[in-house]
């Protein structure tokens, strides 16, 4: 009988320290998510234009250089890799941020 009390002890214990972690881990988590958001937040008028411009300035020196110029030893794979994962990258950190708070893109800004 005592082994009996004393494995209710420790699963009560065990309970009631699940019971305090839980919540705990859930606001720990929560602000880990508002710092990095915030840091995002912080970013995003310096990082969206520089992201967006290299996109578009790839694209432009390719369209120059290729089409209308003829250049042969124009880097194409490099210039036009270089403007796609530009564009993946803004379309990354959208969507990182949305992760962060779900419905921030939705919201009037």
């Amino acid at each position: 009988m005592e082994t009996e009390a004393v494995y209710t002890r420790r699963a009560s214990t065990r309970d009631a320290a699940r019971q305090f972690a839980h919540p705990m881990f859930k606001h720990v988590l929560r602000t880990l998510r508002w710092v990095a958001f915030g840091l995002l937040a912080l970013l995003r008028p310096l990082l969206i234009p520089v992201l967006s411009w290299l996109a578009v300035g790839g694209i432009l020196l390719w369209v120059i250089f290729v089409p209308i110029a003829h250049d042969t030893q124009f880097p194409t794979l490099r210039v036009l890799g270089m403007s796609l994962g530009c564009m993946l990258g803004a379309i990354a950190y959208y969507a990182l941020m949305e992760w962060l708070v779900p419905g921030y893109l939705g919201r009037g800004r």
